[in-house]
């Protein structure tokens, strides 16, 4: 009972709501043709164009009257059948209707009545509010279509198409009126009945967004699909779609890339190109714009893994004296973003100590950054020295230095000629026979030099050096196990003093037995090379 009651009042709603609305709707959108005022009614495609008349009345009788199936051809929706009246498929948002943005589709007939041979039927488009309307003239928003000969009820008068505007809100129903010209004269307008898919504006059919996990490394560009959607309107038109993202780190949103080749065959991949400057994990914002509906804007939230770049790091060959304080190692970070702070080291001086090592930006030329630290050997010789370097977002690299640590003699510097002092070789530094054990490239040294320069502080490439003769130059009682000896390539004077030229400077690991005592030579092996 309750149904049947239900099924009655829903067809008189249908029966007195259609006509209270076709009469709102020519009340609030048109304006009636005047009978007998020239050029009343609107023009239309094919001589649509009215004149003057004596009223509507003289087109006799029967009047026609109009009905329209709007079928929203960008929209597929089989639920939706010819016989549902305009108020049940607005009612029914489920049931399709057209979306804003896409094109609506009317087929005009004749409902009741009558149209005369040589008449011309205008139909007007009163709701949406459309700016287009496919058979009409630019600005136009109605179709003239002529009729040569007389068309009866459910003969087809004429198709018009129209483009329902993006900002149209769903619900909206779609109004047509229609008005007849003959022989001068127009009738007024006149509602049309308008059924169908289209007979509404429906919601557009909602986007479908999936998001996609993003793996990347900081510093370094990355690119790939970020997200896909799909349109289940399979008409969407390229252009139709744009994207925007937020990438969760600070740094700008921005538009990005949709693959527009994919639209109408499948998922849409969503292209992001971007470079993380620190790793970490990230919130990455994809939105979809659909162009064609404001309110079909779908956001996904992805997840952006950024992992930490990786080092490269190289050591050294140093020789240096003790104690040492320089440079042990370089490194590099595939991150170019990385700043001081990010780092930290440990140096193993490879004596059994470790220690911190600090990181700073090396000279231009060398790679962006060095470790450096100080250190005193309890013995002079080589040592490796083991460097790890590790970044504050977990990646670590290792740099091994192999390093010579030697002194000084005290209270001067031995010598050795340039001729007999190559790296590897025996040379004697001291001793009765100096001259005789040290060939010189420029010239020979006088018997007088035992091999010891008298002139305090460490030697320098390039410099000069002096000194008494024989043992009067006082050698030092001890020597260093491995010890810095000038390189000479030339020796003048001979009394009271003796003096040459320090064409470089070498290690020598001395030998035992050494004397102060002329009578007792001094030597050693070249170890390596200080300067130049």
């Amino acid at each position: 009972m309750f149904r049947r009651l239900v099924r009655s009042v829903e067809h008189a709603v249908k029966r007195i709501l259609v006509p209270i609305l076709s009469t709102l709707l020519l009340a609030f959108f048109s304006v009636p043709a005047v009978a007998g005022s020239p050029g009343s009614g609107p023009g239309g495609q094919d001589g649509g164009g009215t004149g003057g008349g004596t009223g509507g009345g003289g087109l006799g009788p029967p009047p026609a009257g109009f009905g329209a199936f709007c079928a929203a051809p960008s929209r597929s929706d089989s639920a939706v059948s010819a016989a549902d009246s305009t108020t049940q498929v607005a009612a029914d948002a489920g049931s399709g209707g057209v979306p804003a943005g896409h094109t609506d589709s009317c087929t005009v007939t004749v409902n009741f009545g009558q149209v005369n041979g040589g008449s011309t039927v205008t139909i007007l488009v009163l709701q949406p509010q459309v700016f287009f309307v496919a058979c009409a003239s630019a600005g136009r928003a109605s179709c003239g279509y002529y009729v040569p000969m007389t068309v009866t009820v459910g003969m087809t008068i004429g198709r018009l198409s129209f483009v329902v505007p993006v900002s149209t809100q769903p619900g909206t129903l779609v109004g047509l009126a229609a008005q007849v010209c003959s022989s001068g004269r127009c009738s007024s307008m006149t509602a049309v009945g308008v059924s169908g898919p289209g007979a509404f504006v429906g919601a557009d059919a909602a986007i479908s967004l999936t998001g996609a996990s993003i793996s990347a490394t900081e510093g370094q560009p990355f690119s790939g699909v970020g997200a896909t959607f799909t349109d289940p309107d399979p008409n969407g038109p390229p252009y139709e779609y744009s994207a925007t993202v937020n990438w969760g780190d600070g740094s700008t949103p921005g538009a990005v890339g949709i693959d527009r080749t994919a639209v109408g065959s499948g998922p849409i991949p969503v292209v992001l190109s971007h470079t993380f400057v620190e790793e970490g994990i990230y919130q990455v914002a994809v939105t979809v714009h659909d162009a064609y509906a404001y309110s079909n804007d779908v956001t996904v939230t992805d997840q952006a893994t950024v992992g930490d770049a990786p080092l490269s790091a190289g050591g050294l060959t140093l020789v240096r004296p003790d104690p040492f304080a320089g440079p042990v190692a370089t490194f590099s970070d595939a991150n170019p973003f990385g700043t001081l702070s990010d780092y930290s080291a440990v140096i193993d001086w490879g004596d059994g100590t470790s220690s911190a090592g600090e990181v700073g930006n090396t000279p231009a030329g060398l790679a962006p950054f060095d470790v450096t630290g100080s250190h005193a050997y309890q013995a002079l010789g080589p040592y490796t020295v083991k460097v790890s370097i590790c970044d504050v977002g977990g990646s670590c690299v290792g740099a091994t230095t192999q390093l010579l640590v030697y002194g000084f003699s005290d209270g001067g510097n031995f010598v050795a000629g340039d001729g007999s002092a190559a790296s590897g070789s025996s040379v004697t530094f001291w001793g009765s026979q100096w001259a005789s054990a040290n060939a010189l490239s420029a010239g020979s040294a006088p018997d007088s030099f035992k091999g010891f320069s008298d002139d305090p502080g460490a030697p320098a490439c390039g410099g000069t050096w002096s000194s008494a003769p024989g043992n009067s130059s006082h050698p030092p009682d001890t020597l260093p196990t491995y010890m810095a000896v000038v390189v000479t390539s030339s020796i003048a004077g001979d009394r009271p003093r003796v003096s040459g030229n320090t064409a470089s400077v070498v290690v020598v690991r001395t030998d035992p037995g050494y004397a102060p005592d002329p009578g007792t030579a001094g030597t050693g092996a070249v170890v390596a090379v200080v300067c130049p």
